[in-house]
């Protein structure tokens, strides 16, 4: 999801809480309140977790984050095809693959 993605889950979460608030002030009964209990939870966890309006570290955290975790997905595969390639008997390549499909041979 993008960013403003996040942000507009936020916000379109967040509108019906005044409503909420309303309902409640008109009748309490327990599915109002589970709907408002929900919904809170779901704004302060989408704020919290997605570190919007900086939250939580805010921007500079959340790309560290997710940059950090794309790194070790590359590691990760890079490692597992290096051991998969052992057992097979097969060369290890290193060297990254001519971008654009070009041959240079």
């Amino acid at each position: 999801m993008r960013r403003w993605g996040e942000y507009f889950a936020v916000i379109a979460t967040c509108v019906f809480l005044p409503l909420e608030v309303y309902e409640l002030t008109e009748k309490v009964t327990a599915l109002r309140l589970g709907a408002f209990v929900i919904n809170v939870a779901a704004v302060v966890w989408l704020l919290w977790s997605k570190r919007l309006f900086g939250l939580n570290g805010g921007g500079a955290a959340y790309r560290a984050e997710h940059s950090a975790e794309s790194l070790l997905t590359v590691e990760r595969a890079a490692h597992e095809s290096d051991q998969s390639a052992e057992r097979n008997g097969q060369p290890q390549i290193h060297a990254a693959a001519p971008r654009g499909g070009r041959s240079d041979s």
